[in-house]
């Protein structure tokens, strides 16, 4: 079956050098009750820093945080969970880099049994098994373009542009994201 997301944005182009990002406000629910959920979007990283971030949900400081972006000073896509401790309860990490410049589609999905997958136009890029189950509950600091820990240009902003961004609270197949490309 297919599902609507349950949120869409339209496109945010994040200039390089700059503090540029987009505030979601709070969000009633990211997971659904079994701890699923999906998020898309197409980008394109114009410049690395440090923790460069597509999509930051959060408490706040690394609580019931989901991190989707790129490893420090790279261009490898890569997606962190923390539980509501702070600690990190997943990380899955693609074995390859992206071109600067380039637009490429990044997703992730996190099933009911806590299998979480990243994806990279596409293709299954890193796949693992979360230690504990996503939290289904509101969360108050969400950024796109930007870590909850951003201090700086070169500290947690995304430059680049961000591009059909889609949440969903449901986890999406491989085939459901490969359809949307």
């Amino acid at each position: 079956a297919w599902f609507q997301p349950e949120r869409q944005y339209n496109p945010v182009t994040l200039p390089n050098k700059s503090t540029a990002y987009v505030d979601l406000g709070k969000l009633s629910t990211i997971a659904n009750s079994l701890g699923e959920l999906s998020a898309e979007a197409w980008v394109r990283l114009d410049a690395t820093n440090n923790l460069p971030t597509v999509l930051n949900f959060t408490d706040g400081s690394n609580k019931n945080e989901i991190i989707l972006g790129f490893q420090s000073n790279s261009t490898i896509p890569q997606l962190i969970v923390y539980n509501a401790s702070g600690k990190q309860i997943g990380s899955l990490v693609a074995s390859y880099a992206l071109s600067i410049g380039h637009w490429s589609h990044l997703a992730f999905s996190v099933d009911s049994s806590r299998n979480a997958s990243l994806y990279v136009d596409g293709n299954l890029a890193a796949s693992g098994v979360l230690s504990e189950m996503v939290a289904s509950k509101s969360r108050a600091t969400n950024f796109v373009g930007r870590s909850a820990a951003a201090t700086d240009s070169n500290n947690g902003y995304f430059h680049g542009a961000i591009h059909d961004l889609r949440v969903w609270n449901t986890s999406r197949t491989a085939a459901q994201i490969q359809a949307s490309l």
